[in-house]
C-alpha cells in the first residue's frame, strides 16, 4: 500500500453555505428514479434511490446541490445561492 500525505485544511474562516440568502442548515432526503423493465438490468422495474440536500427554511434544494442532478423538476429548486 501507497503511503499517501493528507493535507490539513483550516475551515474556520471558510464561508458557510447558504440559501434563502443567509446561511441555513439543511436536511438529506431521497427522491427515486424509475428505471423501466425494459432497460434495467434485473428485467424488472426498480427504484434508484438519489440522495438530495433540502433547505430546512425554504423547503427547496440548493443550488450547490440542484447543479448536480441536472433534470430537477423547476419547482423543487432554490433560487437563491
Amino acid at each position: 500500500m501507497e503511503n499517501q500525505q493528507r493535507m490539513k485544511v483550516d475551515i474556520s474562516d471558510a464561508p458557510w453555505t447558504e440559501c434563502c440568502g443567509e446561511p441555513q442548515m439543511f436536511e438529506t432526503y431521497y427522491m427515486f428514479k424509475r428505471v423501466s423493465a425494459l432497460i434495467s438490468p434485473t428485467g424488472k422495474e426498480e427504484h434508484i434511490p438519489i440522495e438530495v440536500i433540502v433547505c430546512k427554511k425554504c423547503g427547496k434544494v440548493p443550488e450547490f446541490m440542484w447543479k448536480k442532478i441536472p433534470d430537477l423538476p423547476e419547482n423543487m429548486k432554490a433560487s437563491g445561492k
